[in-house]
């Protein structure tokens, strides 16, 4: 049996007094122990009661993903560009939510040119990644345009022909140039 032990069920009848100071150090030390230790049971069980929380609210929010109807939903799109090094063209990836569509935009130029009544200024010298954002932006109103008018339509009939006429239908543009 420890000395602490012995001192808190006060069987130790004489101490000396240079013994006298480290037990009640001991003493001391061995209260604060239990406080602690009393602290951290409180600490674990508020743990347990805010995890059991967070699983209810996430249980929650599932039933509430799962009871929510994307076909009533508008969602933005994600358009990605992306460029095929083999045949040094540019494909777009669209995709939102359950439709995910992949079409060819053609090569650097051909966009350019199919770009060109949109800028008032020469866009042939620019970089394509300067013009990519405004190239999003087409998709993604000639997509919606088409959307709008066929709201059941198939996503495979797509292509960069299309976009272009409904972007041009939309009158959303900023900029128009007489070529």
């Amino acid at each position: 049996m420890s000395i602490v032990k012995l001192l808190q069920k006060k069987r130790i009848t004489h101490i000396s007094d240079d013994q006298k100071p480290i037990c009640d150090k001991l003493s001391k030390l061995n209260h604060e122990v239990n406080l602690l230790k009393k602290n951290k049971i409180k600490i674990y069980n508020s743990y347990l009661k805010i995890k059991k929380k967070i699983k209810l609210i996430e249980d929650q929010v599932s039933n509430l993903n799962n009871k929510i109807d994307f076909d009533k939903i508008v969602v933005k799109p994600k358009i990605s560009i992306g460029f095929d090094k083999r045949s040094n063209t540019y494909n777009c990836i669209y995709d939102r939510g359950k439709n995910k569509h992949c079409f060819y935009l053609g090569n650097e130029s051909t966009i350019k040119s199919k770009l060109k009544p949109f800028h008032t200024s020469d866009i042939c010298k620019q970089s394509f990644k300067s013009i990519k954002s405004q190239l999003i932006d087409v998709i993604e109103i000639g997509i919606n345009q088409y959307e709008k008018e066929k709201p059941n339509c198939d996503l495979k009939e797509i292509n960069f022909n299309l976009i272009v006429r409904k972007y041009i239908e939309s009158a959303k543009w900023n900029t128009w140039r007489v070529v």
